[in-house]
């Protein structure tokens, strides 16, 4: 339970923390492309706030037995901020150097074709008597927005599941209708099924799972 509760933390840390605003700017063409979620096996819920958007998927199974945060995927946009992704990954990482026996912050390589600021890495906790922690991080900075994605974990995680989802988010972006160089897919993407305010879209990078 103890390790839940951190994994709840380690997740809505960027959520709760970031600055407030009154409302969101309008959408001027930019959104975030990222993998799909199989309905059949996630259940997908909103945690909007005033600060941000979120859409966070469960693993339907765990969620069944009482194990929400073993297993999940979140999706938040931010109003834009002055902070930097520094900023914003050392204030997702205080609370696994604060309250976890051990813990890594490991930087990923990233694909070079994205034009936005962008920042990967994943993080593993080790705590007394509990199962390990795990979280993959992607963040990009946008025009209008900053995004943040997260794979998350409670327990070990075998490489070719680690490695599959780091892949995974190693092919997200963020795209503009209306820039050349930051070219959004010409057609809509099949299973298309993310969306707050035609800011995010998530599409079929991948299948399933």
């Amino acid at each position: 339970m103890k390790n839940r509760v951190l994994i709840a933390l380690l997740l809505l840390t960027g959520i709760i923390s970031a600055t407030s605003v009154s409302a969101f700017e309008k959408p001027q063409g930019e959104k975030l492309i990222s993998f799909t979620m199989d309905p059949e096996i996630w259940e997908v819920y909103n945690k909007d706030t005033q600060q941000s958007k979120t859409l966070v998927w469960y693993r339907t199974a765990l969620r069944a037995e009482g194990k929400i945060y073993d297993e999940s995927y979140a999706v938040t946009i931010y109003n834009q901020t002055e902070k930097s992704l520094d900023h914003m990954r050392n204030r997702n990482d205080e609370p696994g150097r604060r309250y976890c026996v051990q813990f890594e912050s490991i930087d990923l390589a990233m694909k070079t074709n994205t034009v936005y600021d962008s920042r990967f890495w994943r993080t593993h906790c080790l705590r007394k008597n509990a199962p390990a922690a795990q979280i993959i991080h992607r963040t990009f900075k946008g025009e209008n927005h900053i995004y943040h994605i997260q794979k998350s974990w409670t327990g070990e995680v075998d490489e070719v599941t680690l490695n599959k989802w780091i892949d995974r988010l190693n092919d997200a972006y963020v795209c503009d209708i209306n820039r050349e160089d930051a070219a959004c897919p010409v057609a809509p993407l099949a299973k298309s099924q993310t969306s707050t305010d035609n800011t995010v879209t998530s599409s079929s990078l991948a299948t399933n799972e």
